[in-house]
């Protein structure tokens, strides 16, 4: 069960869902900003933040709401790719580094969520509360053109997740010569800045949040270097990266080009 708190709710209407909350009558609160910090409730397993904090007091606030009285909480933030350089300016700010996870890829969410969804299925099919004979004609004309498992197949995808939707992050960078499952970005500094595969390596690891050992292939040459990162987390090195400095060098990172073919 879940109810929310926001700037349209009286005092005893906030009243009335914070007591649920307290007495767990209610799972779930979802607050807006300002209605989020009159919260005090002891117990409070996790907070999540749907929008990263503006600034680096109201992220500690907003945290501070679990893990009270010296017990053990999960504060969850999520960030797109844009925000990246704003999460690094609340890092610096709190002196503390912030773990970062990917998000889990669709087939993932799909495999972990089965069970429920069956679950959901069988509770509407042997439910009696069924309008008798409301999509019958539906489902005969559906059953005679196509395979019955081909039709349960796409309700479920037309009725838990569309792969296109929630896979356009906005970023398309193209063919970029890259490996198979990795993109390839250009940087317009190279061993003219004293640049190391390993220094390289490491500093992307620290202004993005992904393991140093996931970059891929990196080409240092005297006045550019090329480097390759898996494509899911393309899009974080290209917000967190363009435009800041590596090594003590402002750069330019952007796309590269793909690899002229040899005739």
């Amino acid at each position: 069960m879940a109810d929310g708190l926001h700037g349209d709710l009286t005092q005893s209407q906030r009243d009335l869902v914070m007591k649920k909350f307290r007495d767990s009558s209610i799972e779930f609160l979802i607050a807006t900003d300002v209605a989020a910090r009159g919260i005090d409730v002891e117990n409070v397993s996790h907070v999540i933040n749907y929008d990263i904090p503006q600034d680096p007091e109201s992220y500690v606030h907003r945290i501070g709401r679990t893990g009270r009285a010296g017990r053990e909480g999960v504060a969850v933030t999520l960030v797109t790719p844009r925000e990246m350089k704003h999460l690094r300016s609340i890092e610096a700010e709190i002196k503390m580094n912030i773990p970062s996870q990917r998000l889990p890829s669709i087939e993932e969410v799909v495999e972990k969520q089965q069970h429920v969804w069956k679950g959901q299925i069988v509770d509407l099919i042997e439910s009696e509360d069924e309008e008798p004979g409301l999509y019958d004609a539906l489902v005969s004309e559906l059953l005679e053109q196509y395979p019955p498992d081909k039709i349960i197949t796409s309700l479920l995808k037309l009725a838990f997740y569309s792969h296109e939707d929630l896979n356009d992050d906005g970023y398309d960078f193209g063919d970029t010569g890259a490996q198979q499952g990795m993109t390839r970005f250009f940087i317009n500094v190279g061993r003219n800045v004293d640049l190391t595969p390993k220094i390289l390596a490491e500093e992307v690891a620290q202004l993005v949040g992904i393991p140093a050992k996931s970059i891929g292939k990196i080409d240092i040459f005297d006045n550019f270097t090329f480097m390759e990162v898996p494509q899911d987390v393309a899009p974080f090195v290209y917000e967190g990266l363009k435009y800041s400095r590596v090594n003590g060098a402002r750069i330019n990172l952007e796309p590269a080009k793909p690899r002229p073919k040899r005739r």
